[in-house]
């Protein structure tokens, strides 16, 4: 019998006692209280890891997305602790994810003239910043379907959060993650021999 049915005697059904089973509905608001407490401190530990204010968005999209999993095993007192390992770990997967590829096409895209691109000038001296690998990088954006084009440019040369770029282009933000992985992936693919410029 669960803890809050009738018991057969007709008495008023009682509540679960200290520490026994909680409803998901309970689960998912006491994360979320901990979470929402935690959001400050998660975000100001994010951007200590990562370069920019959209990646550290993104990844506090993905801090929420696994705490909506409910990990069960994890007591009241330790859930902040588990966020930030979370987060930490998630940092790390977005490092591990930048190839050189990746690289080469950031550096590409926000060091186009101001005409095309709208912004600034960016003078690095890295060794990837050359006009072949611009070229290449460009080339290989174009030949990408218009709607990914789109969505790789927002996220790379203006440095827009996955949500903000889903607004804007009012689709589903699955879409556009999904439209960025794909795009990306067959960019590493016509890019992968870059690492000989480094």
């Amino acid at each position: 019998m669960s803890g809050n049915s009738p018991p057969a005697d007709g008495s008023p059904p009682q509540p679960n006692p200290p520490g026994g089973p909680a409803s998901p509905k309970n689960e998912i608001e006491a994360w979320n209280e901990v979470l929402e407490a935690s959001r400050g401190g998660l975000r100001a530990f994010l951007s200590t890891k990562l370069p920019q204010a959209a990646d550290v968005d993104d990844c506090l999209q993905a801090v929420s997305i696994a705490m909506l999993r409910m990990p069960p095993d994890v007591p009241p007192p330790a859930r902040k602790a588990w966020l930030f390992r979370v987060a930490a770990n998630q940092a790390a997967l977005w490092w591990r994810k930048k190839s050189v590829a990746d690289r080469a096409l950031e550096t590409a895209l926000r060091s186009v003239p101001p005409a095309e691109a709208g912004q600034r000038h960016f003078a690095d001296t890295d060794p990837l910043e050359t006009a072949e690998v611009r070229q290449r990088v460009r080339q290989a954006i174009e030949r990408l379907p218009e709607s990914t084009r789109k969505i790789v440019r927002l996220r790379l040369r203006d440095g827009k959060p996955f949500r903000e770029i889903a607004e804007q282009l009012d689709i589903p933000l699955g879409t556009a993650l999904t439209r960025m992985r794909r795009a990306m992936d067959q960019l590493r693919i016509e890019l992968n021999d870059l690492h000989e410029l480094d």
